[in-house]
């Protein structure tokens, strides 16, 4: 049972208009669910009125929703930016910009509207839940929840528990996520963030390759049948200041270890910043080609680190893809040989956020790898 009426299984709440507040509104939108989304201000909420309306009319133009529903499902929509609309939701969801101060800002309010029993999600893919808790927030109904971009094609999300989020609420978590289709990967904070970490040190050698041949070529030999449309293309999705903040807190835990394989990775993220610092700004993806000439960060070009001495062949294409491979493949392992994550939930969940058709565990114990799980 949950608090919301009986016209709804739950009733939501989402603070946030960024592309990730759209994205899980695109998720949850017709799962028969009550929505209260909180905008920034006036003008953004009546943006994204107008947006919820041109989803409806889609949804009756082209059959997939008879007019009666279309019509529930409007009313089942609330769009505003008073927070204290939020005093009826059963589950909020902040999904604001991944910046502590800002979301400290943001939950204090959340919580200053929201009913004793509702429970409170901080969408982030690298801010652990208790580093928020100087806002004046419950932490027994706060909890993180990081969906993977686009939410409505992935469906997948770490759920993080802090040390004071009651057993009870944890379950009313979970029930919440069942109900809307959410695969989660339950965490606490000594192992939370686990599926953005798995692929940094990988990720972190895919940077030195595109030092070398910028980043389109480097994300293609890179690519793999775990990572179908390479590292880049993910941390696209993400976005590149998410990228950047998660590099740096991932960097800084070295969650599996080998912190040295994705040293670069961190560098360059901290020319990016630097450079915005400076007022020059930075590209929001790296293969819109912003970035196809790396060599053009000066800093980034003096660190005589790569390796490749030799021009780049097919053949030092094969090498280096089997390299990448095995890098993400061994990070997998480690990962479940150190029980961070349960074997076969990782397996689907990285179909799902990578688009890949074999699991990292299936390419292991049923691809032509014998002795790799030795060498690991």
């Amino acid at each position: 049972m949950t608090d919301a009426s009986n016209d709804f299984l739950w009733h939501v709440g989402i603070v946030g208009a960024g592309r990730m507040g759209m994205s899980i509104f695109d998720y949850i939108f017709t799962a028969g669910l009550r929505i209260t989304w909180v905008a920034g201000s006036p003008e953004k909420a009546d943006e994204l009125r107008k947006k919820a309306d041109k989803m409806l009319k889609r949804l009756f133009k082209q059959g997939i929703k008879s007019a009666d529903e279309v019509q529930k499902l409007d009313e089942s929509i609330f769009i505003t930016d008073d927070y204290s609309e939020l005093a009826g939701a059963d589950v909020i969801i902040e999904a604001v910009a991944e910046n502590a101060e800002i979301k400290k800002t943001v939950l204090t309010k959340i919580f200053k509207a929201a009913q004793s029993s509702a429970i409170v999600a901080t969408n982030s893919a690298s801010i652990m839940p208790s580093e928020l808790s100087e806002a004046d927030i419950d932490a027994r109904r706060f909890f993180g929840l990081h969906f993977f971009f686009p939410v409505e094609a992935t469906g997948v999300a770490e759920l993080i528990s802090n040390e004071a989020f009651t057993a009870q609420n944890l379950k009313k978590a979970g029930n919440f996520a069942r109900d809307i289709g959410l695969l989660t990967v339950n965490q606490d904070e000594t192992n939370a963030f686990l599926l953005s970490a798995l692929a940094m040190p990988m990720a972190g050698e895919a940077f030195l390759l595109a030092k070398r041949v910028g980043f389109k070529l480097a994300n293609k030999i890179a690519s793999s049948e775990l990572l179908p449309y390479g590292p880049f293309y993910l941390f696209d999705q993400a976005g590149v200041d998410a990228t950047i903040e998660s590099c740096r807190r991932c960097y800084g835990r070295d969650l599996l270890g080998g912190r040295d394989r994705y040293s670069q990775l961190l560098c360059f993220m901290k020319l990016m910043a630097d450079s915005a610092a400076e007022g020059d700004g930075r590209p929001s993806k790296f293969l819109n080609g912003a970035f196809e000439y790396p060599h053009d960060l000066e800093a980034w070009r003096r660190q005589e680190i790569f390796s490749l001495d030799s021009e780049l062949d097919d053949e030092n294409h094969e090498s280096l893809r089997k390299r990448f491979f095995e890098l993400l493949l061994g990070a997998f392992l480690r990962a479940t040989q150190n029980n961070l994550v349960e074997p076969d939930l990782l397996n689907e969940a990285w179909k799902r956020i990578a688009g890949a058709v074999k699991g990292p565990l299936e390419c292991v114990y049923e691809g032509n790898l014998p002795d790799f799980k030795a060498r690991v």
